[in-house]
């Protein structure tokens, strides 16, 4: 015998977990994250391509095809841009530093994690701009909000904490043991 409540309890099984069960509400906060990393991304291409002082949000606005009034939804400052950007870089070292925890051979993982650290220069030395840029230029952290602030501060803790974790290993304090500071 057909049931309809059986099929609607069927159909809903099969949704959930997928964009249809979601609430608006998280459809709306992915979609903002997703427009957020994609302005990102934006900025990171000028800054490529133009050097740092080239990331201004009307650059960014105008790169993307938006005015800068949207930039400001997802950015209040160009420092809030970069914080992004450095977050997201710190956190792919991290796991890079990570991998290289997972190496039995001390020499190899020194060897590995330099070789991470190495690429990640070669490939985002800018950020060591950005730091600068954020440490000393006219604007500093204050121009960013307390949350991302709180986040580098996070994203820094997390790749010293995995040189730290890696340096305590026993191997590592058998290779380290004897050496001067």
């Amino acid at each position: 015998m057909f049931n309809i409540m059986n099929v609607v309890h069927n159909v809903k099984k099969k949704m959930k977990g997928t964009i249809l069960s979601k609430k608006f509400g998280e459809i709306r906060a992915e979609e903002k994250e997703a427009r957020k990393v994609h302005l990102a991304s934006v900025a990171e291409g000028i800054m490529r391509e133009r050097g740092i002082e080239a990331v201004t949000v009307r650059n960014v606005a105008a790169a993307a095809g938006l005015s800068t009034g949207a930039v400001y939804l997802y950015f209040r400052t160009k420092e809030e841009i970069f914080v992004h950007l450095l977050v997201r870089r710190l956190s792919a070292l991290a796991e890079a530093v990570s991998a290289a925890l997972d190496i039995d051979e001390p020499k190899e993982a020194i060897r590995a994690m330099a070789e991470s650290y190495r690429a990640y220069y070669l490939a985002f030395g800018q950020y060591i701009d950005v730091f600068r840029y954020l440490a000393l230029g006219e604007k500093t952290m204050e121009a960013v909000s307390p949350e991302m602030a709180a986040e580098v501060k996070a994203s820094l803790a997390r790749v010293l904490g995995k040189l730290e974790d890696f340096l305590r290993t026993p191997a590592m304090t058998k290779v380290l043991r004897g050496l001067d500071p």
